[in-house]
């Protein structure tokens, strides 16, 4: 079957167009005092590292637009990082090298209570990981939220489970750097090995924003998840500097059985807006007749990428049943 783009078809060829590098570095914390946290933390996380790292960095003032070291910029080169081949639609927004994500909803916490959340870390941003690791220190000495919880990092893992900081102790020569089409291929071969009865159902633990023909979706749509997890993937070869055309789905959709929506909206303060701004998504789960093993592994790829756009709060999170 072939496309006006990439020649999805071929499974050879999504294994190039998923040729992304990735590290997810799990952060177990723990709480120096009886303290009252956000209900989203993912977002109070990410904008605490951001504001960590100017703290840390920047020596400009905040205008970055008026700055003369941007080019050089530690924390552009993170939370702005730029394409290695500008996408055909632009491109301009919100960095692909992070993602930060936190399931945790507990509102009030205790001294010594642990909490665990995720830094997933892209391409050439990988190599940041320490910026991020000292700020994130940063942020547990200030503290996270109104009643600014303050804790300490007790220890960071990868995806391998290689422990990469105990204690206070740095071990970055236990890092390792993954592939995302590594990554897609071993879930594939996992659910036939296991015989998993299900491999038709996406589950989305995190608010997925996607936009379809001008307007959010309030519900599931086939096509619109085709093209999201299709539209990120290129977006990550760009940002990875993988010469590639968009790709396209040509093939019949897989029609959607049944789905259970459900909108969520998060509210997060903006510091750069200064006022709250509320982020709209759908959670829930949707069931479809049938993914052939193409769609599986572009499907899988999109559990360690995301989908739609919030992502770097950590929207758009789901996992293949």
């Amino acid at each position: 079957m072939k496309s006006a783009g990439v020649d999805i078809m071929d499974m050879d060829t999504i294994m190039e167009i998923l040729n992304i590098r990735y590290a997810r570095l799990r952060f177990t914390v723990q709480f120096l005092e009886d303290s009252v946290l956000p209900v989203y933390k993912a977002s109070a996380l990410r904008g605490g590292m951001g504001q960590m790292l100017l703290s840390q960095n920047c020596i400009g003032g905040s205008a970055c637009e008026e700055c003369g070291f941007v080019s050089e910029c530690t924390v552009q080169k993170i939370m702005y990082a730029r394409y290695e081949i500008q996408p055909w639609f632009g491109g301009e927004g919100e960095s692909l090298g992070y993602i930060v994500s936190c399931d945790d909803s507990r509102e009030q916490v205790s001294a010594g209570d642990g909490m665990d959340f995720y830094l997933y870390l892209f391409g050439k941003t990988i190599v940041q990981f320490g910026q991020c690791l000292q700020a994130f220190h940063m942020l547990g000495q200030a503290g996270i939220g109104k009643a600014h919880a303050r804790y300490q990092i007790y220890r960071v893992e990868d995806q391998r489970g290689n422990c990469i900081v105990d204690r206070g102790q740095v071990i970055l020569w236990n890092f390792e750097v993954s592939n995302v089409s590594s990554y897609a291929l071993n879930r594939l071969q996992t659910m036939y090995q296991r015989a998993v009865p299900m491999k038709n159902e996406l589950v989305f633990h995190t608010p997925a924003t996607l936009k379809y023909h001008g307007s959010l979706l309030t519900r599931f749509d086939s096509d619109a998840l085709v093209r999201a997890i299709l539209r990120r993937i290129y977006c990550f070869d760009c940002f990875e500097g993988i010469e590639t055309k968009p790709p396209k789905w040509e093939d019949r959709l897989p029609e959607i059985l049944s789905q259970k929506p459900r909108q969520m909206e998060i509210r997060r303060y903006s510091t750069r807006k200064d006022e709250r701004v509320p982020l709209r998504g759908i959670t829930g789960t949707v069931v479809f007749d049938e993914l052939p093993d193409e769609l599986l592994l572009l499907f899988a790829a999109g559990e360690i990428l995301h989908i739609g756009k919030n992502t770097s709060f950590g929207f758009g999170r789901y996992r293949i049943r």
